[in-house]
């Protein structure tokens, strides 16, 4: 699975992708986002409830199924003015 990490997400994980096999039991969109955020350093920024998560260029919540997902993409909120 290609997961994607977008704007400050990018920098403090140090990668804007990286390719990764989930292990058993990793099927919702939460489950992905808590296994990341066990790695070291800037993935527990995806615990941010801000962070939205795309599944195959959709949104989606939490709960949602992801285990037949080819891309996931972790965005955070956009700012400006």
């Amino acid at each position: 699975m290609l997961i994607s990490y977008y704007g400050r997400l990018a920098d403090s994980i140090g990668m804007a992708q990286e390719e990764c096999a989930l292990p058993g039991g990793i099927a919702t969109a939460g489950a992905l986002r808590g296994w990341l955020a066990e790695r070291r350093g800037g993935y527990a920024d995806l615990t941010d409830a801000k962070i939205r998560i795309a599944a195959d260029d959709r949104f989606v919540e939490d709960v949602a199924d992801i285990a037949n997902a080819a891309q996931i993409a972790f965005l955070p909120p956009v700012g400006g003015g």
